[in-house]
């Protein structure tokens, strides 16, 4: 190579970092300049110029450091704006992929807020689209949509939907297993609220099942009434089902627990008078005089029980 053809070739060396592929700072600082004036009412087109920018800044190096500096600070906001309008527009499907970029902006330019805000907006677009599934009777598809709303941010309320959607499908095993997961995690996020809803729905189901088979099945009923008392442990009319089907099975010390939790959880003193009465015959048959004696004594402050109750409170020679 002679002198002549050494010296251009060093020339456009050095020239090269100052062009970036024939593209210089200025046109950066253009176009940095042209995307402050739409800032505030055009993002997407204020992101394309944005980003030409930044690829001129990156190419040229530390020459393009302070304008790229200046431009990764809106990145992450001008993406979550773009997938916040969709979202606000209740467009949920077309503001999916706006939020997926913006948290992936957001984790580049180490933003945790955006991160933040794009991931909760994602959710509920998954959430929002889950209940118009449901409200449209597709109730895969929302359980599809519920699950892609807990894989981004897991909350104990979106696992109860589920399990209202497995209970409108008779999937009992499946219910159960959800709701479990339910106060699983709402008792770790301290969601009182939906820690009430799951019990009441599960005491509800298990305690209506249990009560429809006590004549039927009555192991079967008895295994769902366990259940309702499991979700409530305070459910007197659950303990008073299962008092009475012990009863009849002649499982007698069975029958006195079941009977002795109904009165301890029952709020109607003039409901307890049956149970005191009904207590009273399982103690005669459990041999047992002295709580025999006290619940026929409870029983007969009823006018309903008063007579029979007495009668065998003479039988039983009672003090």
């Amino acid at each position: 190579m002679n002198t002549i053809k050494k010296l251009v070739f060093i020339a456009l060396i050095s020239i090269t970092p100052l062009f970036a592929g024939g593209q210089t700072i200025k046109e950066a600082n253009d176009a940095y300049t042209e995307a402050s004036k739409i800032i505030a009412f055009n993002k997407e087109g204020t992101i394309e110029l944005f980003e030409k920018a930044l690829k001129i800044c990156k190419a040229l190096g530390t020459e393009g450091d302070t304008t790229r500096w200046k431009i990764e600070g809106f990145m992450a906001g001008l993406y979550y704006e773009v997938g916040n309008t969709s979202y606000k527009d209740k467009k949920y499907k077309d503001a999916i992929p706006k939020l997926k970029k913006a948290i992936e902006v957001a984790e580049e330019y180490k933003d945790q807020n955006y991160k933040n805000r794009s991931t909760k907006l994602l959710a509920n677009s998954y959430y929002n689209l889950g209940n118009a599934a449901v409200n449209a009777n597709k109730l895969d598809t929302a359980i599809a949509w519920y699950l892609e709303s807990i894989n981004t941010e897991s909350k104990a309320y979106k696992w109860f939907n589920i399990g209202q959607i497995y209970l409108k499908k008779s999937d009992e095993s499946k219910m159960e297993e959800t709701m479990n997961k339910t106060l699983e995690m709402a008792k770790s996020e301290n969601d009182t609220a939906t820690i009430s809803k799951a019990n009441k729905l599960c005491r509800q189901y298990f305690y209506s099942q249990g009560k429809f088979l006590q004549t039927k099945n009555t192991g079967k009923a008895i295994e769902y009434l366990d259940k309702a008392v499991k979700y409530d442990p305070k459910f007197a009319d659950a303990y008073w089902i299962k008092t009475q089907i012990c009863y009849k099975l002649k499982k007698w010390t069975d029958a006195a627990d079941a009977g002795n939790a109904a009165i301890a959880n029952e709020t109607d003193s003039n409901e307890k008078y049956k149970y005191y009465f009904k207590l009273g015959w399982i103690f005669v048959y459990l041999q047992d005089g002295v709580k025999a004696c006290d619940a026929f004594k409870h029983a007969s402050r009823s006018k309903e029980f008063e007579e029979e109750a007495r009668v065998n409170m003479k039988n039983l020679k009672c003090n």
